[in-house]
C-alpha cells in the first residue's frame, strides 16, 4: 500500500494537507468534501471545519499521505478507504445522553407536548434513531 501511495504523491506543494489546525483548507479539501457528498451522500458542509480537517488529516497520516489531491486519488482507487475515512470522521459514540442541552430542550418543550397529544390515545411511542448503532432503546 505504501508503494502505491508513494506512486501517487505529488512533488509540488499544491493541494497539501498541512499540519496545523490553523491552516485554511485549500480547494482540494473542499473537493474531497464535495466528493463525499456527491458520491457517497455524506454532507459534511455543516460540520466544524477544523474538526473535519483534524480527523481527515489523522487518517491521511495513517496512510502516510501528505496532500488532499493524493488522498482523493487514493480514494478513487481504493473503495474500502471510504469506510475507513467515515469511521474516522463520524462520531461512533453510543452514549445516548451525550448532549445535555438537547435533552433539556426535549424535557422542557417536546415531551410535554407529545404527552398532551398522546393523552387521547393513551399511547406514546418513541424510536431512538439518532444513536450511533440504532440499538439502544431507552
Amino acid at each position: 500500500m505504501s508503494d502505491e501511495i508513494d506512486e501517487l504523491e505529488e512533488p509540488t506543494g499544491d493541494g497539501g494537507a498541512g499540519s496545523g489546525a490553523e491552516d485554511v483548507p485549500d480547494t482540494e479539501f473542499q473537493r474531497l468534501l464535495e466528493k463525499l457528498h456527491t458520491e457517497h451522500n455524506f454532507d459534511f458542509r455543516q460540520y466544524k471545519e477544523l474538526s473535519l480537517l483534524r480527523r481527515i488529516r489523522h487518517r491521511m497520516a495513517q496512510l502516510h499521505v501528505t496532500s488532499f489531491a493524493t488522498y482523493i486519488h487514493y480514494l478513487d482507487r481504493n473503495a474500502d478507504e471510504y469506510k475507513a475515512l467515515l469511521d474516522v470522521i463520524l462520531i461512533n459514540v453510543t452514549s445516548f445522553f451525550r448532549d445535555p442541552e438537547a435533552w433539556n430542550q426535549v424535557r422542557e418543550t417536546v415531551l410535554p407536548r407529545l404527552i398532551e397529544e398522546a393523552a387521547s390515545n393513551q399511547s406514546l411511542r418513541i424510536w431512538s434513531a439518532g444513536c450511533s448503532s440504532g440499538e439502544e432503546p431507552y
